[in-house]
């Protein structure tokens, strides 16, 4: 007669997760100050940035349309001199001044920093910019973090400038360091699941959009089979009749139900409206008006613009520090009028919050 198993419940263990499961830790970072009687510096991340900007529609599209926000329609000098000297710049060749400051500004935002050599004639007047590969510069700093040199690196050779022969932009700087960041560094994981939610979501409309057949024959002869196997895929794929003998050939479709996959669309959606929001950009300023109210689409606009002023105010310090040459770029388009319109609508005795002054796209005076 067999023996009655008992099970107590006192015998019962857990599990040692500790090991399998591990706590999220952020990586730390320390800033890329001087430590030594010479510090040098060089963007080795550039290609990496530079082949998500060419190929990644979102950071794109966000670097291109802030860089013309940034630089406006058109610049401006109160110094005749300087209207001249800028008219006359013409890059490599066949630039304009604007188009060389719209280059500047978008590599600035990709790669942390970008650079041009000022060239100067024989009375030391500006003659041209010409933009130069910022994976190639070498920024050299003093032990006390102040800037000496720059150095182009070209293979086995080695250009060498002065500090006053190099335009440098640089990218939300922080702390000690001697170089800028790249917006597009705290974007990466972002990126990166965008990109694979793509490409499975591709796949699956490239697999399922037509159907998948499972074919049983009556034989084992490999030639009858591959020669069948020809016949079939060219009709499905020219969406063509099947005649067939009866009983030759058993088929049946293979189909995924509708709900037996994750929907992968609001994923994607939310990386993309996540991808927006961190890189500062909204999406009604894309063109897209999915998803704004006139309400929210004005704050976003108020939002955008007072970065875009702190960015205008920089890059006009620069130019006057870095080249003596004083200039005013367009304030970006201001929604004042359409908030005064609204607020006479509203009437006049109601308080809607936002003030005049709140609205304008203005900034302090430059140096």
């Amino acid at each position: 007669m067999p023996v009655e198993q008992t099970f107590k419940l006192s015998s019962g263990t857990t599990s040692d997760m500790t090991n399998v499961v591990q706590d999220i830790k952020i990586e730390t970072k320390t800033t890329d100050g001087s430590t030594d009687k010479e510090t040098r510096w060089q963007n080795t991340d550039w290609p990496e940035y530079y082949g998500w900007y060419l190929l990644v529609p979102e950071v794109k599209q966000s670097v291109d349309v802030s860089t013309v926000w940034i630089c406006g329609k058109q610049w401006r000098s109160p110094n005749a001199w300087d209207r001249v000297t800028l008219h006359n710049i013409r890059g490599i060749g066949r630039e304009s001044f604007q188009q060389i400051l719209q280059n500047m500004v978008r590599v600035k935002k990709i790669a942390g920093d970008s650079f041009a050599e000022i060239i100067r004639g024989p009375d030391d007047r500006i003659i041209n910019l010409k933009p130069l590969d910022p994976g190639s510069m070498v920024i050299v700093a003093n032990k006390k973090g102040i800037i000496t040199r720059y150095e182009q690196v070209k293979g086995k050779e080695t250009i060498k400038y002065e500090v006053d022969e190099i335009l440098h932009f640089s990218n939300k700087r922080t702390g000690d360091s001697i170089h800028g960041e790249s917006d597009l560094a705290a974007l990466k994981k972002i990126i990166e699941a965008n990109n694979e939610s793509f490409v499975i979501n591709k796949d699956v409309i490239k697999k399922f959009s037509r159907p998948m057949m499972k074919f049983m024959y009556d034989t084992d002869d490999v030639n009858l089979i591959n020669a069948n196997v020809a016949k079939m895929d060219q009709a499905v794929a020219r969406g063509e009749n099947l005649h067939l003998p009866q009983k030759s050939v058993e088929h049946e479709i293979i189909a995924i139900p509708p709900n037996a996959t994750l929907n992968i669309l609001p994923w994607r959606d939310a990386l993309r409206n996540y991808f927006f929001q961190s890189c500062s950009v909204p999406q009604i300023v894309m063109g897209s008006a999915n998803d704004f109210t006139e309400s929210s689409a004005k704050i976003s606009l108020i939002s955008f613009s007072q970065q875009l002023a702190a960015e205008q105010l920089e890059i006009e310090n620069a130019l006057w520090i870095q080249m003596q040459i004083r200039i005013e770029l367009d304030i970006p388009v201001t929604i004042q009028n359409e908030m005064l319109s609204d607020t006479s609508k509203d009437g006049a005795n109601q308080d809607v919050g936002l003030q005049p002054a709140e609205t304008s796209m203005g900034r302090p005076p430059t140096l």
